[in-house]
């Protein structure tokens, strides 16, 4: 994996090679321009790479370095055609600089929609999780009312049969009006009953179908997360830098691993270390 080349974040200019982890600007110019401060006094400046001399340097100084004594000594002797060439490579070089830049900046704007993508399907998977369980509860109660309500028909079905089976010219004289009126009510109840139970179960059919599209819809999304954090996984070779691609890539081991069937993971090898990884992403 290759360093990352630190650079100035007010002129994008590289940084020197044994600078500080802290340090984010190439001199004392750029820190001020960066925070909005009136510019230093101007002192005398090195005639080579333009920054200012060190305090106490000798009235006759014209160079901070050797290096840069050497440069100029060669740009006094460099033909013409040879210092066209060198202004050439230095506008290429703000160029790429400037290209690196916007690259680094449409990195940053990726993870930030994968990171919203990975929130999104987390909030729908809970959602989904939520409508299983309520859709089950109410399957579950349905059925067992519904079992109730058919109990009690086929008693008073029965019960409803053996008096006509016994039913006579004598037997009906003899009943009483209230016992039959009340038979009669109770057969009416349990209809209703069992109508109002049986639109109940249509709308819990429906409701399940409901959470089935949904369902579809959810696993092509986590589908295209998948694709997406495997992008991720090849673009930083295992290794992110960012705290957020590491949580990324975490969870996505970690539902790689809870789909994991003993016949395999859907034809893919479970995610576990950099090892594994690299022999389970296709």
């Amino acid at each position: 994996m290759e360093n990352t080349v630190r650079r100035c974040q007010n002129c994008t200019q590289p940084l020197p090679g044994g600078a500080r982890a802290n340090r984010r600007y190439c001199d004392e110019d750029c820190r001020r321009q960066a925070y909005g401060q009136p510019a230093a006094p101007v002192g005398r400046r090195c005639e080579s790479c333009g920054k200012r001399l060190p305090k106490g340097s000798r009235k006759n100084k014209r160079f901070c370095d050797a290096a840069c004594q050497k440069a100029g000594s060669r740009c006094r002797t460099r033909p013409a055609a040879t210092t066209s060439k060198r202004a050439t490579a230095r506008d290429l070089l703000a160029v790429v600089s400037a290209q690196l830049v916007q690259t680094e900046t449409a990195l940053a704007q990726s993870r930030g929609r994968l990171w919203a993508r990975d929130r999104e399907i987390a909030r729908l998977r809970a959602e989904l999780a939520k409508a299983r369980r309520s859709a089950t509860r109410a399957l579950v109660s349905q059925a067992n009312d519904s079992a109730g309500v058919r109990e009690r028909l086929a008693t008073v079905s029965r019960e409803l049969s053996a008096l006509r089976r016994n039913w006579s010219a004598t037997a009906e004289a003899r009943m009483a009006t209230a016992e039959v009126t009340g038979l009669r009510q109770q057969l009416a109840t349990l209809q209703d009953e069992y109508g109002q139970l049986a639109a109940r179960y249509q709308e819990l059919s429906e409701a399940a179908e409901l959470a089935a599209t949904e369902r579809q819809q959810l696993q092509g999304l986590v589908r295209q997360w998948d694709t997406l954090c495997k992008r991720l996984y090849k673009a930083t070779g295992s290794q992110p830098a960012a705290a957020v691609d590491r949580d990324i890539l975490a969870t996505w081991t970690r539902f790689r691993q809870a789909v994991t069937t003993p016949t395999g993971n859907r034809g893919r090898a479970p995610v576990t270390g950099q090892a594994a990884t690299v022999g389970g992403v296709r």
